[in-house]
């Protein structure tokens, strides 16, 4: 993800609703077409985790009324080492809420992008991982596009 700056505005919008839930917000990770990428504080569990905030405004009816609901309820029931778990999400007027497992490494192709190539040991580890996950899914019935 790109990372860009942030209104600030945007920011307390979100920390507002996040604290309602039990959440601190964090430092901003990055952004997307919909959403943009937090990371913030579950006081409950006492960890860390992602917060994808998708904009309505900026997303398609489509894709609020029929692709993510789908994609969170699928979400909902996959539980794999290899996968990112899905704990929680939030509606409100103009936004959604979607709290994730936080990969503290960050995104694999920000890694290939800052390093280069990576050695075909690292490699290997990592497409395994990406087939150990692919094939739970596939078992589960669902494919993901």
């Amino acid at each position: 993800m790109a990372r860009a700056p942030v209104r600030s505005s945007q920011a307390k919008v979100v920390s507002n609703i996040l604290e309602k839930h039990g959440y601190q917000l964090g430092q901003y990770l990055g952004k997307g077409a919909y959403a943009i990428v937090w990371e913030a504080y579950f006081k409950k569990w006492r960890t860390n985790v992602a917060v994808k905030v998708l904009m309505k405004d900026k997303a398609e009816a489509e894709f609020l009324s029929k692709f993510l609901p789908r994609e969170i309820q699928v979400w909902k029931g996959l539980k794999h080492p290899n996968l990112i778990n899905f704990y929680q999400s939030i509606e409100t007027t103009n936004r959604v809420y979607i709290m994730l497992e936080l990969a503290p490494g960050g995104e694999v192709m920000d890694k290939i992008r800052m390093k280069g190539a990576c050695d075909e040991r690292t490699a290997g580890k990592w497409f395994e991982q990406l087939c150990q996950g692919m094939a739970y899914i596939h078992s589960k019935g669902v494919v993901h596009r």
